[in-house]
């Protein structure tokens, strides 16, 4: 399952401008929260200072937040099942992770994540596994 190439152009281009930002020192993981809207689910990039597989809350210590500034993932293209969303949030940022601009910027870190922000975390991307 992917988003269409039109969306993961435009998801790439976030990413870029999310991690365009400083990255604030002591940033060691990002995650990818997903939250569900009405006609939508939104997504917001976070930086932490933390990382654990064992610790599902280490992207509650934000260091970075894209904040209000989110992208979506339109129900019309992803639909409105939450698991389905998350697996294709989760392949997105992989592919971002092989292919986009800053994918660096990520893999510097100990590890990056996706998941509902009320859900488990889900790691895509770890450095001790790479």
């Amino acid at each position: 399952m992917r988003i269409t190439p039109k969306l993961q152009a435009a998801f790439y281009s976030w990413v870029d401008k999310a991690l365009t930002a400083p990255i604030p020192q002591g940033t060691v993981a990002f995650h990818f929260n997903l939250y569900e809207g009405k006609r939508s689910f939104h997504v917001q990039l976070i930086g932490s200072d933390q990382f654990s597989r064992d610790d599902s809350d280490w992207p509650c210590h934000e260091m970075l937040t894209t904040g209000e500034d989110i992208f979506e993932l339109p129900h019309s293209v992803v639909g409105k099942k939450w698991e389905d969303c998350l697996e294709l949030a989760k392949a997105a940022v992989v592919e971002y992770m092989n292919d986009g601009g800053k994918a660096s910027v990520l893999r510097a870190s100990n590890g990056v994540g996706v998941g509902l922000v009320v859900g488990d975390v889900e790691v895509v991307w770890e450095a001790s596994a790479a």
